[in-house]
């Protein structure tokens, strides 16, 4: 029987996301179940095996058909252990996910964080296909990345490359960072750090008709902040003008590092889409030198909701050595 399928698992704190594509990057047939973190580890474990038995059936396909399955995680993981060292949204440490996944299927079995692999994901299947260096940014909850160079994850000595976020960007800040640090990138430009600024300018006493466009500051969020800015607001405008201008800093810094061919923003705060995109274009024409890496194009995530199955699909083409698509 030819081996002509690949199943690709995104595992989240709220969700496990289970897709089997073809060798093509097809996707043939995709499984959602909520990941039920309280079951633990081996309850969880159980849900995932439900959700790649589901989408065989679903595809008519048979485990002798796959040529492996690829696993995407949040926190830090060990790609060449097959371990999530941490996962604090599961609860779980130190758990090795592959040697558990592949007690039940014989085949090749490949884990990678989530960042890492929606990086792959946009290689293989969105916006970075046909370039062979780039950096995926995901804006959202936080600011994470994956660095693509020749074709290939770089993940680094400690497997912690990518982890962009948390470079300090003001060491001045007095805004102290989930991992311990002050003025990380990720407190001044993520989702999350926009929404708390104009909180607490709100709460100081700016004016901003934010305040009227929701029942309690809590609510407030990028979506909120940019359609107050499309009203007019000038306490909107300057917030965001702040964010994408240190997010635009920041990918220049990046792009004097790395000189990549391409930069793919995800995450919902690509959903601002052109205020994003234009904003940190005209940032780097204005504030880099004249080199070649000033001009890399800055282009939005290609792979939507299905980035973490893509990704994790990706990540056994890219293990096993097949010829890339596109």
């Amino acid at each position: 029987m030819s081996r002509k399928y690949v199943v690709g698992v995104d595992l989240g704190g709220t969700k496990i996301a289970t897709g089997l594509g073809n060798m093509e990057g097809d996707l043939l047939a995709v499984r959602i179940i909520p990941t039920q973190a309280s079951l633990g580890v081996d309850g969880v474990i159980e849900r995932i095996h439900s959700t790649i038995y589901d989408v065989l059936e679903k595809a008519g396909a048979d485990i002798d058909e796959l040529y492996g399955i690829g696993i995407c995680s949040p926190g830090p993981v060990n790609p060449k252990t097959g371990m999530i060292a941490l996962a604090p949204n599961l609860g779980w440490e130190n758990v090795p996910l592959v040697q558990l996944i592949a007690k039940e299927f014989p085949v090749p079995v490949f884990l990678e964080n989530d960042a890492n692999a929606a990086a792959l994901g946009e290689l293989w299947f969105g916006a970075g296909r046909g370039v062979e260096n780039l950096l995926y940014i995901t804006v959202s909850t936080g600011i994470g990345g994956g660095i693509v160079l020749g074709g290939k994850i770089y993940r680094g000595r400690n497997f912690m490359a990518g982890e962009i976020g948390h470079a300090i960007f003001d060491a001045n800040s007095p805004v102290q960072c989930g991992c311990g640090q002050y003025g990380c990138i990720e407190t001044l430009a993520s989702g999350t750090a926009i929404a708390r600024i104009a909180r607490e300018r709100i709460q100081s006493g700016e004016e901003s008709m934010i305040r009227s466009m929701v029942d309690n500051l809590d609510e407030v969020d990028v979506r909120i902040i940019a359609q107050a800015e499309e009203k007019g607001d000038k306490l909107a405008k300057d917030v965001l003008d702040n964010a994408v201008r240190n997010l635009g800093l920041f990918i220049a810094s990046l792009l004097n590092i790395l000189d990549v061919d391409r930069v793919i923003i995800g995450g919902g705060v690509s959903k601002l889409g052109s205020r994003l995109f234009d904003g940190i274009n005209d940032v780097i024409v204005k504030n880099m030198a004249d080199i070649p890496a000033k001009n890399t194009p800055i282009v939005p995530s290609q792979t939507g909701d299905n980035v973490g199955i893509l990704g994790a699909i990706g990540l056994v083409f890219e293990s096993i050595g097949y010829s890339r698509v596109g």
